[in-house]
């Protein structure tokens, strides 16, 4: 990829520490396993989360800590992404350890919490350290950044709605 640079490493504390963290919590009509089984599949990315046009897994299956996957946005941008943590059904998160795009770091964290009769709690954190104009204009684009990370989760919502995953509950049941 043109323009690739290297990024800044993170761990789990850059959430709390960077001065751009975004935050979004939903409740979801999965249980935790199904849900990892979405965040598994590739083109279900493509699917609920509109700023990714394409993932691709460079890494095997069964996933998990140092996992890769390689994902392009639109514009021609393109990331290289390791997880740093993965607990099939309960926490994965990554940082963006190549790519073209205008950042320092760049990381996001999922944490899924069992609500029983086959729903789950997502809590989704997005963190990062812009370069360039994006110092200036992110402070001033925050809000329009959570609406649009909102939508994404709503997208995530119905997408799951829509799944018939084996072994689901029938819907009177829950």
């Amino acid at each position: 990829m043109a323009g690739t640079k290297t990024y800044q490493q993170v761990d789990r504390s850059f959430f709390d520490t960077t001065r751009f963290s975004f935050a979004v919590e939903v409740e979801l009509d999965c249980s935790p396993e199904q849900l990892f089984t979405v965040f598994e599949d590739a083109h279900a990315w493509t699917v609920w989360a509109d700023a990714l046009k394409k993932v691709e897994w460079t890494s095997p299956k069964p996933f998990g800590p140092g996992a890769t996957r390689t994902v392009t946005l639109p514009g021609g941008r393109v990331a290289d992404e390791v997880f740093f943590a993965w607990e099939r059904g309960k926490h994965m998160a990554f940082y963006f350890e190549r790519g073209n795009m205008p950042l320092e770091a760049f990381a996001e964290n999922y944490d899924v919490t069992d609500l029983g009769d086959g729903r789950c709690k997502l809590v989704w954190k997005v963190a990062l350290i812009p370069t360039g104009a994006g110092k200036v204009l992110l402070p001033i684009f925050r809000p329009v950044m959570q609406w649009q990370l909102n939508g994404m989760m709503k997208s995530l919502q119905k997408y799951i709605g829509q799944q018939s995953f084996e072994g689901a509950m029938p819907a009177g049941a829950r």
